[in-house]
């Protein structure tokens, strides 16, 4: 069995209607593994996705997907970045899974799990799990107690004591009579024939379900209703929640899977349910729900899923669904109960398989250590270049941060080892020989020094401060007719910005003391203090133009 990776959006359209056969004919397929729910999740999310694809050897078609999302996060205490990976659908999906073939399960699943266990993660998290007991012990047995520690997470809501892990469901009879006789008890089914009669035999109220002219008013009644009542528990996650609802909504109108009755009193809106429809499975599923908190007349609630079902019914779905969370009502309507997981792996040192980071995430972290550096935050910055040299030696950028935060730690031999290493990368790299001749400076390593300078002027002969810096270790030395050359060449030259302004203004400085008297500059060079008095930088490197503790750009 082959396992490949898809993260491109263009190369997963390809596989559509693969994808939907194999939805079709896998028995533990669900509505959030379907191509219309998942595909649409997936343009709107990140591009951190990646579907796992199985084919069998010899065979062109793949039999099996697993979709995941590839995941980074950092330990507060050590400051290490680690991957992991959770369900595509994480978030949004009441549930998870794999899609898969019944006659290929046995070799496909465990193929899925050796191929994550030659990857660099350190967590798996598998969130909202449904699958049968067949398919998670070909799963997780590929994952050794030895090497990994596995754990089951609850997901009740502490405020009303809702388990997140029950579903409840009901399965539909062949008539709405006969679903009211044998799933409700005489009350409840007298109470909703009552119901149904008062708001369908009544003028006054009225059921309407959402259409093209209607869905973004009626989606945002929905949204409106369900932040009335619940708003104030989401705190900063609100607006991302209702955005997630209305996007959600509105793709599965667009792709025929959205059933949006509404509850009118006149023109007055009492109560509105969002219910995904899978034709494949024939379900239906209860996503959202929202009533109007000063209607008190009866529950607007209980008529509209009273009404969903009797659709339901006659339309040929076999199973109502009320999804995560056992909240009471559910029960009313003769529901029973599915279970799920929130199944979670990690390695038992809490770090990647391998000791290093995953490729891909590389870019995420240099950014990341760069924005620590420009922050001042040394120490974090420092954790994550040396994470990314470990796993890519020849990371130019890494190692250019690395060596200048050395620097500034006081760090001069390490600053020189980095530079050393990075230059052997990347020999006409200007600035990097700048920065070794300014480590070798400072261990007095003044010959070494000279040549780095002479590299760097090489590159580029109008870099003032390889022009300071060369005069400055020749002058140790004692080589003084050719540094009093070289700062006399440079002072000869026009400096504009303040940072060469400065560097001129030591070059002066160091000219006046290997010869005293007038020191001839360029009309164009203004310095900020007298030429003839003598500057002295007591313990500080006074090539100042790349003194500044900003992390270089790659």
């Amino acid at each position: 069995m082959r396992i490949s990776l898809i993260d491109k959006m263009e190369e997963l359209q390809k596989l559509e209607a693969v994808w939907t056969d194999i939805y079709e004919r896998d028995p533990e397929s669900h509505f959030y593994l379907s191509w219309s729910w998942l595909e649409g999740y997936l343009k709107r999310t990140d591009d951190n996705w990646q579907i796992l694809v199985a084919t069998p050897d010899g065979a062109s078609e793949p039999v099996a997907f697993f979709p995941l999302r590839f995941a980074l996060r950092r330990n507060s205490k050590s400051g290490q970045f680690s991957n992991g990976y959770a369900m595509a659908g994480n978030y949004a999906a009441d549930y998870t899974g794999f899609l898969c073939l019944p006659e290929h399960e046995d070799k496909a699943i465990p193929a899925f799990a050796t191929y994550l266990r030659q990857q660099r993660w350190a967590y798996l998290k598998l969130d909202y799990l449904r699958i049968s007991d067949r398919r998670k012990s070909l799963f997780v047995d590929g994952f050794s107690k030895k090497t990994f520690r596995r754990q089951n997470f609850q997901r009740v809501n502490k405020t009303d004591n809702v388990n997140n892990l029950i579903c409840p469901y009901v399965d539909l009879a062949d008539s709405f009579d006969d679903f009211l006789a044998e799933k409700l008890s005489s009350n409840m089914r007298q109470k909703l024939r009552r119901l149904l009669r008062k708001v369908e035999g009544n003028e006054e109220f009225r059921i309407t379900h959402a259409n093209a002219e209607t869905i973004e008013r009626d989606t945002e009644i929905l949204n409106g209703f369900w932040k009335l009542q619940w708003g104030h528990r989401k705190g900063t996650r609100l607006q991302a929640i209702l955005r997630s609802n209305k996007f959600m909504l509105t793709k599965g109108f667009e792709a025929g899977t959205l059933f949006m009755p509404l509850l009118w009193q006149g023109d007055r809106p009492l109560g509105v349910l969002g219910i995904f429809t899978d034709r494949v499975r024939k379900e239906m599923l209860f996503l959202v729900g929202g009533r109007d908190q000063e209607f008190n007349d009866f529950s607007a609630g209980l008529v509209l899923h009273a009404h969903a079902i009797r659709h339901a019914i006659e339309n040929g779905y076999k199973r109502y669904d009320f999804l995560r969370g056992n909240e009471p009502y559910k029960y009313s309507f003769g529901s029973s109960e599915r279970h799920i997981e929130c199944l979670v792996f990690s390695t038992r040192n809490g770090l990647n398989l391998g000791g290093k980071l995953a490729e891909q995430s590389i870019a995420t972290v240099f950014k990341q250590a760069t924005e620590y550096h420009k922050e001042r935050k040394l120490k974090d910055a420092e954790v994550a270049y040396r994470q990314i040299i470990a796993t890519q030696p020849n990371h130019v950028g890494a190692l250019y941060g690395l060596g200048q935060l050395l620097g500034a730690k006081e760090d001069e031999r390490g600053a020189a080892k980095v530079f050393e290493s990075l230059l052997a990368l990347s020999p006409r790299n200007r600035k990097a020989w700048i920065r070794l001749g300014q480590a070798h400076q400072k261990l007095g390593r003044h010959d070494k020094a000279v040549e780095a300078f002479r590299e760097a002027l090489a590159i580029d002969g109008s870099l003032k401060v390889a022009s300071y810096g060369l005069a400055r270790s020749l002058a140790e030395l004692k080589q003084t007719r050719e540094a009093i050359e070289v700062l006399q060449k440079l002072l000869r030259t026009a400096a504009t910005a303040p940072e060469e302004r400065m560097v001129m203004n030591n070059a002066s400085s160091l000219l006046s003391k290997l010869r005293p008297g007038p020191v001839h500059q360029h009309p164009l060079f203004a310095p900020e203090i007298p030429a003839r008095q003598p500057v002295i930088f007591i313990g500080q490197n006074p090539c100042s133009s790349l003194t500044a503790k900003a992390p270089f750009k790659a």
